[in-house]
């Protein structure tokens, strides 16, 4: 085994390099941290990070219908290595104790939307969705182009729109209930009832009352929620890298994957 393949088997923890047995062709791979934070590798030649130019002082403190600016991208800072890249969205809803990973697509129904260039959604055209079929706690996307030496991808989006506020709507059930007796014809306060007589003996009442939260989109319309304040929730952006050099892109792809979900 040469230098180069040594070192990729030593940087194999952090790099989740695909390090194959008897020789075969091991490729240059690497993860980036989530955010801005650089990733660390076993060797200098396949390097890089998510970029992000986040509002994180108005995410802090977010108003309903906020639209809060996160432009996540990520830059290939090695010197000379061509790659393919892919971007894993991941969004925790930290509103509850424990937080917990959702769906995008709960993420959507619950608090709001991301955003690109003014349109809903992410930047399909950019980037083509290789989210694994059956996987929802993460929506893992593949730049179309291989990324060159020193060069950065488009933002997978660039605005976080939280839905305009919560509502809350209140319902109530009355329900009505009379008890008759039969009588004789003439008997005072008696009503006639299919050709017979009857008076009140017993009257009651009740009511059932159901309190149910909504959220407010941009275009007004309501969506039940089961909170009854305002979320609060992390989206973060992590980057994976496959050497582009003698891997054509069907096989980086399947790479990627491999690499999402192991890390």
């Amino acid at each position: 085994m040469n230098k180069k393949k040594a070192a990729l088997t030593l940087g194999a923890v952090s790099m989740v390099g695909a390090i194959a047995v008897g020789g075969t062709l091991a490729y240059l791979t690497n993860v980036t941290e989530t955010k801005t934070n650089v990733f660390t590798a076993g060797n200098d030649d396949l390097g890089g990070k998510i970029v992000e130019d986040f509002d994180s002082e108005k995410a802090e403190n977010f108003l309903p219908g906020d639209a809060i600016k996160k432009i996540p991208t990520l830059e290939n800072d090695s010197d000379s290595i061509e790659a393919w890249v892919a971007v894993k969205v991941t969004v925790t809803d930290t509103t509850y104790d424990p937080a917990q990973t959702i769906s995008y697509e709960d993420f959507t129904s619950r608090y709001g939307k991301v955003t690109t260039a003014g349109a809903d959604g992410f930047n399909t055209g950019d980037y083509e969705e290789i989210t694994p079929e059956g996987v929802k706690d993460y929506k893992l996307f593949m730049y179309k182009d291989s990324l060159g030496a020193g060069k950065s991808t488009s933002a997978i989006f660039d605005q976080v729109r939280v839905d305009a506020g919560i509502k809350s709507v209140i319902s109530s059930d009355y329900r009505n209930k009379t008890v008759y007796k039969e009588v004789e014809a003439g008997t005072p306060d008696a009503v006639v009832m299919d050709g017979k007589y009857y008076v009140a003996i017993e009257a009651s009442s009740s009511v059932d009352t159901s309190e149910r939260y909504y959220t407010v989109d941009a275009n007004g319309e309501l969506k039940e929620t089961n909170v009854a304040a305002l979320p609060t929730f992390n989206i973060d952006v992590k980057g994976y890298m496959v050497q582009a050099q003698n891997v054509d892109k069907a096989t980086a792809k399947a790479e990627l994957i491999d690499l999402a979900q192991s890390k």
